[in-house]
């Protein structure tokens, strides 16, 4: 499981490294986007996005969550189950789809909006 082109594109423009990429989508001549697993060891641009993307897959994203994060003056630390991703009060659910890489994600999204460190 790893991201998809969308989902990728979203966590650049967040401001996710890419070069924390275990991944990345290359284009055919077509302009489509393919998975490989070709290292690209430099320097990244958005202005690249059109040749090649980076991708995450679910094991990466879950090693980019942090243990903890510190809001209102607490700690609320990171915890997972059959169900949702949470951080105390802060949880995202599994989506209908029932696999536990679309919380992570959301998760993921949702602590780079709120300017969490991660990872």
């Amino acid at each position: 499981m790893y991201t998809s082109v969308e989902q990728s594109k979203t966590l650049v423009k967040l401001g996710l490294d890419p070069q924390t990429a275990d991944l990345w989508y290359a284009t055919d001549l077509g302009g489509s986007y393919y998975p490989t697993f070709e290292f690209r060891p430099k320097k990244w641009s958005l202005d690249d996005i059109e040749k090649s993307l980076p991708c995450w897959s679910c094991d990466m994203l879950m090693v980019m969550l942090p243990d903890k994060i510190e809001c209102e003056d607490e700690s609320h630390y990171l915890q997972l189950d059959r169900k949702a991703v949470c951080y105390g009060s802060y949880h995202i659910e599994w989506s209908e789809s029932g696999m536990m890489f679309d919380g992570v994600y959301k998760m993921l999204v949702w602590l780079l909006q709120n300017k969490f460190p991660i990872n």
